[in-house]
């Protein structure tokens, strides 16, 4: 399992990439609970050594995830 881990998440991150992110946010223009599980899945990519730059609307909704507060918050509490 651990040897296609990485080959996985490059294979669910463009089907991510190509089809299903339809805007700033992972539904449109507007942010939606699919926002936050969406989020982990760069931090998932990260540990198994997939580079996120390779997923140029994935890293922006990460990037901009990063920017809300609300998310800054939770991830103090979780130290991470």
């Amino acid at each position: 399992m651990k040897a296609k881990v990485a080959s996985n998440l490059r294979d669910c991150a463009k089907v991510v990439e190509t089809h299903h992110l339809k805007g700033p946010w992972a539904m449109g223009d507007r942010y939606t609970f699919c926002d936050a599980y969406l989020f982990l899945m760069p931090r998932w990519m990260d540990k198994a050594g997939v580079d996120l730059s390779d997923y140029p609307k994935l890293a922006a909704h990460h990037d901009a995830m990063l920017h809300r507060p609300a998310t800054l918050a939770v991830m103090a509490i979780h130290g991470i």
